[in-house]
């Protein structure tokens, strides 16, 4: 069984007030559940799991995610529709703006400007 007790936030290194237990995917073949365990500070109590995933990706990337500012931009596949689901990401001491806006869902797009961020970064 796993210690849940004194854990830091899933998001930032703030100690966690709860942790919740949220299905990410059922395995296709076996209909087996994952579940992904997400620590929650009283700053991200309210967050959605799909943006506690992406923060934490950026946890392990060495910059604060306070530092990360999120915008909807237009789709180059929505286009046409008029549907802003493309993301821009600037991480703000640094300066630096990737964005993705090659899916078609605004989650994929999400996990592919952070991975774009990360790459930046890591440049420098």
């Amino acid at each position: 069984m796993t210690n849940f007790k004194s854990q830091e936030c899933s998001a930032c290194a703030n100690p966690s007030v709860t942790v919740s237990t949220e299905i990410v995917s059922v395995e296709p073949v076996t209909k087996a559940i994952k579940k992904a365990y997400l620590f929650r500070c009283k700053s991200h109590i309210n967050v959605s799991v799909e943006d506690m995933l992406l923060l934490r990706e950026v946890k392990s990337v060495p910059i604060d995610a306070n530092d990360i500012e999120f915008t909807i931009v237009e789709s180059e596949k929505t286009k046409n529709l008029g549907v802003h689901v493309g993301v821009q990401v600037k991480h703000i001491p640094s300066g630096i703006t990737v964005q993705c806006t090659y899916n078609a869902c605004q989650h994929q797009n999400k996990r592919g400007a952070i991975e774009l961020l990360k790459r930046e970064l890591s440049k420098r």
